[in-house]
């Protein structure tokens, strides 16, 4: 072995990986190259790798078309707002809702207007 990753691999096992994997505010992808560079071992690159997964979302296929429709109905609009299931939902339903209107309307009726949806949407924007 090169002396160098032997040194590395010695340093990782005496756990100060663990301070670099803690102070490391990267993402993921990027993550794992600085754990590479760093000379860790294939199975703490992939240990990181799979606990990284756990709060990746996996991606939705399509958008519901009945659902984006049925969302020009404020009643229904109001009852999806939130729902991460919803996300492609609400992009369809905005393409649409632009085209249709225009988008001076759009602002209008669903982020600075004074009803109950744009209450509701504004806040969002600010605090997730």
């Amino acid at each position: 072995m090169h002396p160098t990753l032997r040194k590395r691999a010695q340093t990782w096992r005496r756990g100060v990986y663990k301070q670099t994997v803690q102070t490391i505010s990267l993402p993921p992808l990027r993550r794992k190259w600085v754990l590479y560079a760093c000379g860790a071992p294939p199975d703490l690159i992939l240990h990181h790798t799979k606990r990284n997964t756990e709060y990746q979302l996996v991606p939705p296929k399509f958008a519901d078309e009945v659902t984006v429709s049925e969302m020009f109905d404020p009643a229904k609009f109001t009852e999806c707002i939130g729902k991460e299931e919803h996300f492609l939902d609400f992009c369809d339903f905005f393409e649409q809702a632009l085209e249709k209107y225009g988008y001076e309307e759009v602002l209008q009726k669903f982020l600075v207007g004074d009803n109950e949806i744009a209450k509701n949407i504004f806040p969002r924007m600010y605090h997730g």
